[in-house]
């Protein structure tokens, strides 16, 4: 058994490291659960990203039809000068009931 101490162990001369903080990257990247791990959540973010592609599809004409409505313009129907304003009025809610069918 060797015969030395500790103190003369701790206590010799060493290089000052380029950084004064442990840094567990290297320990983290190189682990298999971190590599598994980020393979399941590229997974989760994939399929996130699939399914919102999916919706907006098939969505897109009731956006479309959700966005005229929010553009459209009550107070147009209330003008005094409106050229037709019966038909005017009777085709607009007969659109708004095709809408609401």
């Amino acid at each position: 058994m060797e015969d030395w101490d500790w103190e003369d162990t701790v206590g010799d001369d060493w290089d000052t490291p380029d950084f004064l903080f442990l840094d567990p990257d290297t320990w983290i990247h190189n682990d298999p659960i971190y590599k598994t791990k980020q393979e399941e959540i590229d997974t989760i973010v994939d399929n996130a990203f699939k399914k919102s592609s999916q919706f907006l599809y098939r969505f897109q004409p009731l956006l479309q039809i959700y966005w005229r409505n929010k553009q459209f313009a009550v107070q147009t129907l209330l003008k005094e000068n409106l050229k037709g304003p019966v038909e005017t009025l009777q085709n607009t809610l007969k659109l708004l009931k095709f809408y609401h069918t």
